[in-house]
Formats: C-alpha cells, sequence, structure tokens
C-alpha cells in the first residue's frame, strides 16, 4: 500500500446511496428518510414511526410535469408581454389622436384669429 499512486483514484467518487421502496436515494440521505422507508414497509409499526412517517413527502414530481409547469410559465410571460405591448399601442394611438386634435383645434383657432386682424386692417 505505501506505493500506491493517489493520482490512479482521482477520478473516484463515493456518493452515499441506499435504496428505499426501490428507488435510488443518493445526494443528502437524512434519517428521517430512511427511517420513515422501514416504517413505511413495516407490517407492525413501532410508535418511533410516527413520526418519521409525517415527517417526509414521498411524492415526487414526473418530469412531464415540470416540463408542464415551465411551459405555461413560458406561455404566461408570452401572454402577459403581447398583452402589455396591446396596451402600449392602445395608449398610443390615444395619445397621437389626442395630439392631432388638439393640434388641429390650435391650427383653426390661430387662423381665425389672423383672419380677423386682416379684416380689421381692410376695414382701416
Amino acid at each position: 500500500m505505501e506505493n500506491q499512486n493517489t493520482s490512479d483514484y482521482q477520478d473516484i467518487y463515493l456518493i452515499p446511496a441506499v435504496f428505499i421502496n426501490k428507488e435510488l436515494i443518493k445526494e443528502n440521505i437524512d434519517l428521517n428518510v430512511v427511517l420513515s422507508a422501514m416504517c413505511v414497509k413495516l407490517n407492525k409499526k413501532i410508535d418511533i414511526c410516527k413520526s418519521f412517517v409525517e415527517k417526509v413527502s414521498w411524492n415526487k414530481r414526473e418530469p412531464g410535469e415540470i416540463l408542464g409547469n415551465l411551459f405555461m410559465f413560458g406561455l404566461l410571460i408570452i401572454i402577459s408581454t403581447c398583452l402589455i405591448i396591446g396596451i402600449l399601442i392602445i395608449i398610443k394611438i390615444y395619445v397621437n389622436g389626442k395630439i392631432k386634435f388638439e393640434m388641429k383645434e390650435s391650427i383653426e383657432k390661430h387662423v381665425n384669429d389672423y383672419m380677423r386682424i386682416k379684416d380689421i386692417e381692410v376695414r382701416n
């Protein structure tokens, strides 16, 4: 063992894992998860099992469910963006119409004032 080269083992990783209910659990193996799984399989439950079974949720999301949620989130973002753009376009059309109306009124008022001044000059 003295002459072993440590670089031979540099790509080997030990990951704690355990099979519970025919599922491989790796990552963070929690005591509550392991004991809960064992308690679920026992025919005669012991008192300690009551506290562990309540703490662990075995409901896992299916990959399709996660993708469906992402699709719905993306669809919601797209619809929201389209709605905001639509509202901005309506506001722009309204503001442009209002500006044109006010400009037309202002021009008519100035033309009428000019014509009155011209009539006064012609009479004098």
